[in-house]
């Protein structure tokens, strides 16, 4: 390598990452609607506006004040979420109230497309830093930007994609952190970084617990025997602890310091996953096989990752299976044990909307199979048919994007007797969504703004 070469390498680098980033953005633009499909995204939108015109979380902007009450006149309740979404979006809220004829709700309904870039941006990122070429995690980061549920939900305003953003973009900073801890580098900034990192996701969604097994996973040393610290690196381990117990405090006490009665609840999620024990097959079930609600069923383009676990294996990249598996299992279980039979299904969305954290931990097993399909030589028949299956990995989410949620719960709703979506409608093939949205086409407006 010659002088010139690693700063040009480095821009190269940057440049892709760019254009991934800001392609994505343009993508999520083209399709987006700029309507809720939940009452939930109405509740953070007046949380939203309520922090950003008077300083408070409360709700009363579209569904606490109703006419001909004034809000002088009510007294509406703190919005039950975590607060860091709506804080985030309050500049987009600000910019679209200084400006003539443009929507409000519009405007924050923009904030997870640039979330939903800005993961697949760290998901390249993280490809990097596992050592693999650019063009490939590139590749792995744009088949997840376009081939999983990530697509459609960069449409809401749920909190799922700040969540997956923060929660993968924490386990990369982590990945970093040892990186450099174990080559004997300065890692004070990556570890501050990182710990601030777990903690946002905190803030964003108390699931967040869900997936700190596999954030620590990632954290672990290689060889902890063999780990030498420097004396900066023993002063960034204490500053980690306490930065680590300050945000562990907080979160225990989050209920009580923002006004929250059903958020980090612990004791009451553990009675709640004790009581729904009995019937945790089925919320397992329904998130890995369900015709309705699958997470491979409708981001088939991860079941690619499958098929790279023998090549991580052979080169003993056993922390890149395990984050991932650590990550599926506590994420399906989790859910599965705190929502119980009756609200695993999550609510109206485009497939397992409470699976959308999980996926950009699940592409990261796209990564070998990436380097693999684009490496010099790699078999013909190989990468076609790995671009089928992006190619219908890519059809499923057009077709959620483009056939309103409403239309499936009409035609479900108009069936005799009416066919309930979290019953039937997530076990029968017949009433999956997939099914049934393929045979709306032509029939109804595609849901898209222009």
């Amino acid at each position: 390598m010659n002088v010139s070469s690693a700063p040009e390498r480095v821009t190269y680098r940057l440049a892709l990452g760019g254009c991934l980033v800001i392609g994505l953005i343009a993508v999520y633009f083209f399709t987006f609607n700029g309507h809720a499909i939940s009452r939930d995204e109405w509740f953070l939108l007046d949380a939203t506006e309520s922090l950003a015109r008077r300083g408070t979380l409360a709700q009363n902007y579209h569904f606490d004040a109703y006419p001909p009450l004034s809000l002088a006149e009510v007294s509406p309740p703190q919005a039950d979420f975590e607060p860091l979404q709506p804080a985030l979006a309050v500049p987009l809220f600000l910019i679209a109230q200084s400006l003539p004829a443009i929507g409000l709700a519009h405007t924050v309904w923009l904030f997870n497309i640039s979330v939903t870039a800005l993961t697949a941006g760290t998901l390249y990122a993280y490809g990097l830093a596992l050592g693999y070429r650019a063009r490939a995690a590139a590749l792995a980061a744009l088949a997840f930007g376009v081939g999983t549920i990530a697509w459609p939900y960069s449409r809401t305003f749920f909190r799922e994609p700040l969540l997956a953003w923060l929660s993968l973009g924490s386990a990369y900073l982590v990945l970093r952190t040892r990186q450099r801890f174990s080559a004997g580098q300065p890692a004070l900034r990556y570890a501050i970084a990182s710990v601030g990192g777990i903690g946002l996701t905190l803030f964003a969604k108390e699931a967040a617990l869900l997936l700190l097994p596999a954030i620590l996973l990632e954290a672990l040393p290689t060889r902890l025997g063999h780990l030498r610290l420097t004396r900066r690196q023993v002063v960034a381990l204490a500053l980690i602890a306490l930065v680590s117990a300050a945000a562990g405090s907080i979160a225990l006490n989050a209920d009580t310091l923002f006004g929250l009665s059903n958020r980090y609840a612990f004791v009451q999620r553990l009675r709640q996953a004790r009581a729904h024990l009995p019937d945790l097959g089925e919320g397992v079930l329904g998130y890995l096989l369900s015709p309705g609600r699958s997470l491979w069923l409708f981001s088939p383009v991860l079941l690619l990752g499958l098929a790279g676990l023998p090549r991580l294996v052979r080169q003993g990249r056993w922390r890149q299976i395990a984050v991932p598996l650590m990550a599926l299992v506590s994420m399906v279980i989790g859910y599965a044990a705190v929502r119980g039979a009756d609200q695993w299904y999550g609510g109206r969305g485009w497939g397992p909307r409470y699976m959308v954290p999980l996926t950009p931990f699940l592409a990261l097993w796209l990564l070998p199979v990436s380097d693999m399909l684009a490496a010099r030589g790699a078999p013909r028949r190989a990468q076609i048919g790995a671009l089928l299956v992006l190619a219908l990995s890519m059809a499923v989410q057009v077709l959620g994007t483009f056939v309103p949620l409403d239309a499936y719960d009409r035609t479900l709703a108009s069936q005799t007797p009416p066919v309930i979506a979290w019953e039937e409608g997530a076990w029968s093939p017949r009433w999956s969504q997939l099914w049934v949205s393929a045979q709306l086409i032509g029939d109804v407006q595609p849901d898209i703004a222009w």
